[in-house]
């Protein structure tokens, strides 16, 4: 399955693969998309390897740049299971209001 993202709401959805051998082609796009948006739908992933981890690790950076905290509102369950095998949990965490 072909790699895509795209904006529904205020939620960025990623499906396909988030391997190697698409993340390449998926970061500036997710780049890009995370203007305003704090909460990733991961639940049409499919493949998620070290290299998508990498990817969400640098745009929840690039989110805490611009004064945002990204988060992962739903997500397969290869994509849970690598989170939580690679210590990574806290990114499934809900997100928070911001103080006004």
């Amino acid at each position: 399955m072909q790699a895509g993202i795209r904006r529904d709401g205020d939620a960025i959805r990623m499906s396909g693969e988030l391997t190697v051998h698409a993340v390449r082609d998926l970061k500036q796009p997710l780049l890009d998309a995370l203007g305003g948006s704090a909460r990733l739908d991961l639940s049409e992933v499919c493949e998620f390897d070290t290299a998508g981890l990498q990817l969400l690790l640098l745009a929840c950076r690039e989110a805490e740049r611009a004064g945002q905290r990204l988060a992962i509102g739903t997500a397969s369950n290869i994509v849970r299971e690598t989170l939580v095998l690679a210590g990574c949990e806290w990114l499934l965490a809900p997100v928070r209001e911001q103080a006004a």
